[in-house]
């Protein structure tokens, strides 16, 4: 028995001999394949009832469509389609007007859509997993003047809805004629409305006319090379993922099979493939990672030719799942598009393709599409720049249903060529050679303590752990308004992950701002009817303690309990036992700060920040305080600018001055950086005297270049010295350097990190005070001073074009640099003395060094002295290391780097010395 003689038909048709269809698909694989009717420009201007006309003289006898017993050829669909607009017809005229089709999926809803569209009405898709209010908003929208469904969904429309027009699908009268519509019907006719899946936000009706449906179909004819033999799976309903993959099908004479993956499962999702041989699949990436974890090794998949995902990001983690479980012969298509514009590129991956990095092209652009990357001002940004990718076409949705000022903010129209420019809101990276990196949603960066973050970026972290299968990292804000990430996850099968193993791995990959304060670990991800993770589902994180590396001990000692107290006051966390760490129950840089100011008010602890890097646990910060140690940090009755950052393992120490104004908050980042050099290498800041605002700077960059040298010497006697400053704090560190050679002592290294040699005279140092003093409040004068040496090098015309794409970033880094303790203000008298320290800095005039240097510089800078006016002045000879990223950037999100180079530098310096030893 053959699958059409054993199918147990449910559909009202036309008695049409079924013989020679059951034969074809059958042994669909087995006769050559026919020609499919060619798509060329001349073929959008059409109705797509008509190509679809094409179709079925040419191919009657062929598939349509398959959903399990359910088996239709394309005379069948098409006499299906006609009955049902001919119904429509007599009862609602050829006017214009939205129909709405609530239906299960299937060859029943796909005749419905093209029996709507052979009307010259246009349709809107339903789904029975729409809640009734949305089914009804939609409704009421576009005003549906019919609503096509069965009585298996009455019950799920809306009672206000229900006294709308409805007609029965199963109550069409088998008299009524399969004659095709006498009617012609222009291309630019509308043709649906989509609404968007409503995952990130409240859903929108997206219009397509007639000629947009057909160019889309066209395009991903194009992408898949589709043939009359083809057997092409759907596994979305309702979306215009759903839409474009049954329309591209049908005009091209191949077999469309739906699977319901909510009603059968993922485990059959892989028999099914098999059994029913299909050639092309269309899957959504979250589902795809979840097909591949019920594989078994021994899948075979020995006629899918092509794997297209869609929906959702695609990482290097997939394409590795791909090689794993699927033939040789089986291409992945990854790509990008919207349902507002279509497929806009894509990126065939083969076998023996090789991924670098965790980020997947999406490809280069398709025909008709042009695709332009725009910054904040619409402007087109550079080749390897990050900007929000936009598309110019004719070929665009004709906007969004309705709503006329989301329509003329998103679709920009030139009536000079009839072209339509469509912002994306997603943000895209060009390379040279035209591919395209998709670089997430625009809507999607957020801000944790003032930077920026990607939470794709985050994600794709977090799932190249290889315990993790899917992931969701989404923002959340607290008591006080601060944003923080919760990232959600499944495991792989047979692996449990716990959130220290977790917090880690992604450490090594991500900058500490935008590692997750919370890891929620799910059986099963929410997902929308087009396979996309509907974040809006994610349950809300608990503040229970989390699954841990470590049991939970409970603390004993007085002490321990007090500490356990403000550890739950201040991360929110019950219980916390006494080897938890204090990152792995989401602490940060502000919770830190926190924690040291609420030890100094509650228990009178003046804590070295030194302290929380070094023991992050209750047990260990408990004995560190025991043992007093803090009181070495003590000098005459004033606190030594002495500060640990890492303790080390006996190498010769390394001692750091901080840009900014030398203080607590500058430790956060480079307690980080030194984590990342290794802990070999002892660390020690060096602190500014008017960091707390208790004390005035000293004078000038000389007198605090004696005292930190005293402070140096109280460690350390002897040479050879490690010294390393950044930005401002390297004009410091070039002065301790001088005044220990000018004694004798030996300079091991001397490291400054994009720091500028300070040149300005007197007066434009005014003219930068007056110019942008709330800069100066955020202690960033330095920046300025870069600026004004950029500036300095460039003639007018250059001068004004680099401020014009500098000053968004410069304002945006202004505002978004400072770090202070949660709820706290800095004084005008903390700001006062904080700024005598800038004008020391200002007011230094260096002198020629007659060692080496090393300079280590970000790979933005962008002016013609990449040594930044050092050269002259070192007399041994300046090396130069390029960072990735901004000034701001370099030591966070490119802290790794940034950490590699240092490294580098100490492990030289270190071996040079042995070799003298030797």
């Amino acid at each position: 028995m053959n699958e059409r003689q054993g199918s147990r038909r449910t559909l009202q048709s036309p008695a049409v001999s079924s013989g020679a269809a059951a034969a074809t698909f059958h042994n669909l694989h087995a006769i050559p394949a026919k020609e499919s009717l060619p798509f060329t420009q001349q073929d959008l201007e059409q109705s797509v009832h008509q190509r679809f006309g094409n179709i079925v003289r040419q191919h009657p006898d062929q598939v349509a469509v398959k959903m399990r017993e359910d088996v239709v050829t394309y005379a069948e669909l098409n006499a299906l389609a006609n009955r049902l607009a001919n119904t429509i017809l007599a009862r609602r005229g050829d006017q214009a007007e939205a129909v709405g089709i609530l239906l299960s999926r299937g060859p029943r809803v796909i005749a419905a859509s093209l029996g709507v569209l052979k009307t010259g009405k246009f349709f809107v898709p339903l789904d029975a997993s729409f809640p009734k209010t949305r089914i009804a908003t939609i409704l009421d929208e576009t005003q549906a003047g019919l609503l096509i469904t069965d009585n298996q969904h009455v019950s799920l429309i809306p009672q206000a809805a229900q006294k709308r027009i409805m007609l029965d699908f199963e109550s069409i009268d088998s008299a009524v004629s399969t004659e095709d519509p006498a009617l012609s019907i222009p291309a630019s006719a509308l043709a649906c409305v989509v609404y968007t899946s409503g995952s990130t936000g409240q859903p929108k009706g997206i219009v397509w006319d007639h000629r947009t449906l057909l160019h889309n179909s066209m395009l991903q004819t194009d992408l898949t090379l589709l043939r009359t033999s083809d057997r092409v799976s759907l596994l979305t309903s309702a979306t215009g993922n759903a839409i474009s993959t049954i329309f591209f099908t049908l005009l091209n004479g191949a077999s469309l099979l739906p699977f319901d993956v909510a009603r059968e499962g993922v485990d059959r999702l892989a028999v099914w493939l098999s059994q029913e041989r299909i050639s092309v699949g269309l899957i959504a990436s979250p589902l795809f990672r979840r097909l591949c974890e019920s594989l078994t090794g021994k899948d075979g998949f020995p006629n899918l030719r092509l794997l297209r995902l869609t929906s959702d990001s695609v990482y290097k983690t997939d394409v590795d799942l791909f090689k794993k479980h699927f033939p040789s012969g089986c291409t992945l298509l990854n790509g990008l598009n919207a349902t507002e514009t279509g497929p806009l590129c894509s990126y065939r991956i083969h076998h023996d393709t090789e991924i670098r990095g965790n980020e997947v092209p999406v490809g280069y652009p398709l025909r008709d599409k042009e695709i332009l990357l725009l910054d904040g001002a619409g402007n087109k940004v550079g080749f390897n720049e990050v900007g929000e990718i936009a598309v110019r076409s004719r070929y665009l949705s004709r906007g969004y249903w309705r709503k006329p000022e989301l329509t003329e903010s998103k679709f920009k129209r030139d009536s000079v060529d009839e072209q339509v420019l469509y912002l994306t809101g997603d943000l895209g990276l060009m390379r040279p050679d035209g591919c395209l990196i998709h670089k997430g949603r625009k809507d999607f960066r957020i801000k944790i303590r003032g930077y920026g973050v990607d939470v794709i970026e985050v994600e794709a972290a977090l799932l190249a752990h290889p315990g993790v299968s899917l992931t969701a990292v989404i923002p959340r804000s607290n008591e006080s308004g601060e944003m923080y990430l919760v990232a959600y996850f499944t495991s792989r099968p047979g692996q449990t992950p716990n959130v220290s193993d977790l917090r880690m791995f992604v450490r090594q990959r991500l900058a500490e701002h935008m590692i997750p304060s919370q890891f929620v670990r799910l059986e099963a991800f929410p997902l929308t009817a087009n396979g996309k993770v509907n974040r809006n589902a994610l349950p809300d994180p608990d503040r229970s303690r989390p699954e841990l590396d470590k049991p939970h001990v409970a603390p004993t000692t007085l002490m321990q309990k007090r500490l356990e107290q403000l550890w739950e006051e201040i991360l929110g966390v019950r219980p916390i036992g006494i080897h938890d760490n204090f990152y792995d129950l989401g602490g940060d840089s502000l919770a830190m700060a926190s924690l040291i100011v609420g030890l100094k008010s509650e228990f009178d602890i003046d804590l070295p920040i030194g302290a929380l890097v070094d023991f992050p646990t209750i047990d260990e910060l408990t004995r560190q305080i025991d043992s007093d140690q803090n009181t070495t940090q003590r000098r005459e009755g004033s606190v030594s600018p002495l500060i640990r950052l890492q303790s080390g393992t006996g190498r010769t120490p390394v001692f750091f001055v901080p840009g900014g104004v030398g203080g607590d908050s500058e430790f956060f980042v480079y307690a980080r950086l030194t984590r990342h050099v290794g802990g070999e290498y002892p660390f020690y800041g060096l602190r500014a005297r008017s960091a707390h605002g208790a004390e005035h700077s000293l004078a000038s960059v000389k007198k605090m270049a004696s005292d930190y040298i005293l402070a140096i010497q109280s460690l350390q006697p002897r040479g050879p010295y490690y010294i390393i400053g950044e930005c401002s704090g390297g004009i410091v560190a070039y002065e301790i350097a001088q005044q220990l050679q000018e004694q004798g002592k030996q300079i091991g290294l001397l490291v400054l990190m994009d720091t500028p040699r300070p040149s300005l005279s007197l007066e434009a140092r005014r003219r930068v005070n007056r110019f942008c003093q709330p800069i100066l409040t955020n202690h960033y004068v330095e920046g300025l001073t870069f600026l004004w040496q950029q500036l300095h090098q460039r003639t007018f015309i250059e001068k004004v074009r680099y401020l014009r794409n500098k000053r968004s970033k410069i304002v945006e880094q202004a505002t978004q640099v400072r770090v202070t303790p949660r709820g706290q203000k800095v004084s005008r008298a903390v700001e006062h003395v904080q700024r005598s320290y800038s004008r020391a800095i200002y007011s230094y005039r260096p002198r020629p060094y007659r060692g080496k240097m090393t300079l280590i510089v970000h790979e933005d800078l962008t002016g013609r002295d990449l040594k930044l006016g050092w050269e002259t002045l070192v007399g041994g000879g300046i090396e130069l290391h390029r960072i990735p990223g901004s000034h701001l950037s370099y030591i966070r999100e490119h802290v790794q780097a940034t950490a590699k180079q240092i490294r580098e530098c100490l492990d030289t310096a270190t071996a040079i010395e042995l070799k003298k030893v030797e």
